[in-house]
């Protein structure tokens, strides 16, 4: 820890060493020490920065965080467009009185900040920033829009917090803060790169040329990630991101770690959520030193109270009760982790992602047409199955998406947000406007990627002390991901096709051509038995969730649906019980309205 102090500013920091463990502690400063910093992730490329610097500039570690004060005196607050990594800092220029903070353009680092005409607040933490204003006496109120927007998304779209007058960085924001105001400005995506299109004269109708591109990029950004003074490992589920991670790593580094965790439990939903098998057989394949972590019901509930309290701010996925599990097990390995995040994003691995195309032929088909398939899909099952009753819920999904223009999956989205006191949808980017190449910025910046799924791993790993890194996030992967067309990443229904085509040079076919699963949790049953008491003690008669979100009927009414089996709400449960029990902690040490 370290803190520093003076008439205009206080920085303070909470750091878990990777780099320099004994030399790289916070704040830092420059050589007259008239910029100071603090400073949150990891710079990929900082080696060859350094070297470059160091014709200018004296260094007094051999951190990668060292890099971003020399390069922000060189270049000033435009510095962050150099950096490959993923970041939130905070850099206190003396000479000017000015406050820089901004996060990387992705957004896998979060910071929130209050801004008021007396002072400006900023954290790492959303209950760090409810304990300063606390101090501050400073009133909080609930955000009733975002919570409506959790509600039907499944996360807070930033800038939008549980609370009024509270906000949080969009991907790539920085913030320079002045007595006089506050600037704002915006690190791009990395641009278009490294991708050069395959002679047709060639083997372009294999794809083999992208694929040779891809292989040797990847080489580069994994071994560039596996950089750290302390031992890293890889997440291995099965599935072809994480698969293909782990080989490029163990290519590197023969034996690498690699963690899983699988579900025990003899019902249908345990089996379908199982894939601690298929991780098995990777890992073999690949000779890792492989480590499973088996949990059942009873084990996940237990984290249950962690595994909320770990997550800062509330997000809709079941998924942090695993995640915590095998971030806390891996955390007695190793001290880094590389994780497969970011590969549908990038290479165009949902469904919707196969659907985009036949999305506008849809909306260009009568109206009589649309309303049919509209109807159909709403009496088709809409829990995880087997048989041929999964094969219509996912057929479901599928007309779903087609149907509507601005299609989310969240939890009180259509056709639920009826349930909600103002159903007004949360406006999103209308997908059917778009051209199939411009589908990145949707979900990589709009939609989950940034809202929910790396501020999940973010917090979940950091909380159990373990960093986890993203390769397929690197400025060099989104760049070559966004060089490639779309036709190229999509091929009729198979999704991540240079993906898939470089893993099966690793791993056999089974595996490289495997359909996305997705980190499932057996929520259903547990909500109707193992956590019924707790679902009507939480949502119950006291509940704290605003009535002008969600009555406390509609909510009653909800809850004993599910409990009699009338119908599945079990994700709509989830995501109001998330909600509730964060709210409860804040209102336990906080004065709110």
């Amino acid at each position: 820890t370290g803190q520093f102090e003076d008439e205009h500013v206080t920085l303070g920091q909470v750091r878990l060493s990777i780099i320099d463990i004994s030399g790289g502690r916070q704040p830092l400063f420059n050589e007259d020490r008239s910029c100071v910093l603090v400073y949150n992730g990891e710079v990929y490329d900082y080696q060859s920065i350094r070297s470059r610097l160091l014709t200018d500039h004296q260094f007094a570690t051999s951190t990668d965080s060292e890099v971003l004060l020399h390069l922000y005196e060189d270049d000033g607050p435009t510095f962050c467009e150099q950096l490959n990594g993923m970041y939130a800092y905070a850099l206190w220029d003396q000479t000017d009185l000015s406050l820089h903070v901004a996060i990387d353009p992705v957004g896998i680092k979060p910071l929130y900040y209050y801004q008021s005409d007396d002072c400006f607040l900023f954290c790492s933490e959303l209950r760090g920033m409810i304990a300063g204003l606390g101090e501050l006496q400073i009133p909080l109120r609930w955000n009733h829009r975002g919570i409506r927007s959790y509600l039907q998304l499944g996360w807070f779209p930033a800038p939008d917090t549980p609370l009024v007058g509270v906000n949080k960085l969009l991907p790539g924001e920085r913030l320079a803060i002045r007595a006089d105001g506050i600037e704002r400005a915006r690190t791009p995506l990395p641009a278009k790169s490294h991708w050069e299109s395959p002679d047709a004269s060639s083997s372009s109708s294999s794809g083999f040329s992208t694929v040779d591109q891809l292989d040797a990029l990847l080489t580069e950004t994994v071994r560039s990630q596996l950089v750290a003074d302390v031992p890293v490992g890889v997440f291995l589920s099965g599935g072809v991101d994480s698969s293909l991670l782990t080989a490029v790593a163990g290519k590197i580094q023969p034996g690498i770690r690699t963690f899983s965790v699988g579900f025990l439990g003899a019902s249908a939903e345990v089996s379908m959520a199982d894939e601690s098998s298929v991780a098995r057989e990777v890992a073999e394949h690949l000779g890792t030193e492989h480590h499973t972590f088996m949990v059942d019901s009873a084990k996940l509930l237990e984290l249950l109270d962690d595994a909320w309290l770990a997550m800062d701010e509330p997000i809709v996925d079941p998924a942090v009760l695993p995640l915590l599990v095998i971030s806390r097990a891996a955390r007695d390995h190793v001290k880094v982790c590389l994780s497969g995040d970011g590969g549908d994003e990038v290479f165009g691995g949902y469904p919707h992602h196969r659907l985009l195309s036949w999305k506008r032929r849809f909306h260009g088909s009568p109206r009589w047409m649309q309303s049919m398939a509209s109807k159909v899909a709403d009496h088709l099952p809409r829990a995880p199955s087997r048989g041929w009753r999964e094969k219509l819920r996912k057929a479901g999904v599928g007309f779903r998406m087609l149907a509507d223009t601005d299609y989310s999956p969240g939890p009180f989205s259509y056709p639920h947000a009826d349930w909600l006191t103002d159903p007004a949808p949360y406006r999103t980017i209308d997908s059917c406007e778009l051209r199939d190449d411009d589908w990145y910025y949707v979900d990589g910046l709009v939609h989950p990627l940034a809202g929910q799924m790396l501020p999940k791993s973010d917090r979940i790993s950091m909380f159990a002390s373990l960093e986890l890194r993203v390769p397929l996030l690197d400025n060099r992967i989104v760049g070559f991901g966004r060089a490639v067309p779309f036709s190229e990443k999509v091929r009729g229904a198979q999704t991540k096709v240079p993906l898939r085509q470089l893993l099966a040079r690793y791993v056999p076919e089974q595996i490289s051509q495997r359909p996305k699963h997705g980190f499932r949790v057996p929520l259903s049953g547990w909500f109707r038995n193992e956590l019924r008491e707790d679902v009507q003690r939480r949502l119950g008669d006291k509940t704290v969730i605003p009535e002008a979100v969600m009555s406390s009927e509609s909510i009653a009414r909800l809850v004993d649906e599910h409990l009699s089996g009338r119908a599945e709400h079990s994700v709509r449960l989830w995501a109001l019980m998330t909600l509730s029990d964060w709210m409860e902690r804040v209102s336990a040490v906080a004065d709110i309205n």
